[in-house]
């Protein structure tokens, strides 16, 4: 206890209801889990991007190679499954 109690002061000051040791436990998992959730929503907008440049890095894996052929009658822009950044970003 003593040491998750000298790395959370490290991190912001104690207020007195985080005195005990159940709030202070209480209070530290939130903020990990607080971390973790904002870190799992970043994870997932960089999956968006990678997704997005691997579509035009490796267009074979995404559309039939009659697709690909610059002679065709459709273009790959026409398309709609091609992939689109992610929402929210800019």
């Amino acid at each position: 206890m003593n040491a998750l109690r000298s790395t959370y002061r490290k991190e912001r000051a104690l207020e007195d209801w985080e005195k005990d040791d159940a709030p202070l436990i209480l209070s530290a998992v939130a903020h990990c889990l607080g971390f973790l959730d904002a870190f799992e929503q970043e994870v997932e907008r960089f999956k968006g991007w990678v997704k997005v440049m691997d579509v035009a890095i490796n267009p074979h894996r995404y559309f039939p190679k009659e697709k690909l052929d610059p002679n065709s009658a459709k273009s790959l822009s026409e398309e709609s499954n091609v992939a689109k950044p992610p929402a929210g970003s800019s």
